[in-house]
């Protein structure tokens, strides 16, 4: 069984998120969420190229980290939806999906609205609502 990703809240997030979340983070989160390098890059919008300089720096760009933020986000619901089993969440979050007209949820984080129709759905599968 899995357990939440923990995240900071409200100002403290606002305010990591502004600063650049920490390379390290990043690496929390791919390892946490089973996503190797080649799929997270995709997921983020970027190059592998700008993942090294990433790395270098130590530091996400703010837009990154708006991204890595979402991914949590989905995650922790989908461990809620699926009982706390972390692994069919990921799974879920991995694999196309009927209410997101067969698109798979986890590339929907490169936008707040694509994120938000995530979470909404898994909502509405928490109550029983399939569309």
């Amino acid at each position: 069984m899995g357990h939440h990703f923990r995240s900071p809240r409200g100002s403290r997030l606002q305010e990591a998120i502004a600063r650049g979340l920490p390379y390290s983070i990043y690496l929390r989160v791919a390892s946490y969420a089973e996503i190797t390098n080649a799929e997270f890059v995709g997921v983020l919008g970027i190059s592998v190229s700008t993942l090294s300089r990433r790395a270098n720096t130590g530091r996400l760009s703010v837009g990154e980290s708006e991204k890595v933020v979402r991914l949590i986000q989905m995650i922790n619901a989908g461990i809620i939806l699926f009982d706390g089993n972390k692994d069919k969440a990921l799974s879920w979050l991995k694999s196309p999906s009927r209410g997101l007209n067969g698109i798979q949820p986890i590339t929907m984080i490169s936008t707040y609205a694509g994120s938000n129709e995530v979470l909404e759905l898994i909502g509405r599968l928490e109550n029983g609502v399939f569309w």
